[in-house]
């Protein structure tokens, strides 16, 4: 799992460029995976995690690169845009995303997340088992871990102190 600080993101899609990749377009639907066959980009993980392990001059920038490089190559995957039926549930999904990650330390249920978005906690449920392929408590477990798996790697908190920590 990779994370992307704020000055990626403008370097390297400045100003309205960046809503030109279906990544940050909220119009196209989330990437749910590559395909598994994919080959162009595995030898460049491969050099990033070797780039990410020894010291080398120019570290950063090469590191910069070699995601950059991802990015570009995994884009070709995402679909193309969203019909006029699929684009109601992009949009919720996307909203429950948002939802998620401004309320996943508090909010810890289906039902809690569906009432924000004025739906049905079946509905929100069959919503991302549609789209995503996981259901939408799977999907907040997912986020409470990715944040205690950040804060594992980000701070000086030891497991212990993560799992004390309020909302994680």
């Amino acid at each position: 799992m990779a994370f992307f600080a704020t000055d990626f993101y403008l370097f390297r899609y400045p100003g309205s460029a960046l809503y030109d990749y279906p990544f940050f377009n909220s119009t196209h639907p989330p990437v749910l995976y590559l395909p598994p066959a994919e080959t162009d980009i595995r030898p460049l993980v491969e050099c990033l995690l070797a780039e990410y392990q020894t010291p080398q001059p120019n570290q950063a920038e090469v590191f910069r690169s070699y995601l950059h490089l991802c990015l570009e190559l995994a884009a070709r995957h995402c679909p193309a845009q969203p019909t006029a039926e699929t684009g109601l549930a992009q949009q919720q999904i996307r909203q429950f995303g948002t939802l998620l990650n401004q309320h996943y330390r508090t909010k810890r249920s289906v039902s809690d997340y569906a009432d924000l978005l004025h739906l049905s906690a079946n509905h929100l449920n069959a919503l991302c088992r549609r789209v995503l392929n996981k259901t939408a408590s799977a999907l907040i477990h997912e986020r409470v871990t990715v944040e205690a798996q950040r804060l594992l790697s980000h701070s000086a908190l030891g497991v212990a102190q993560v799992a004390y920590e309020p909302g994680v």
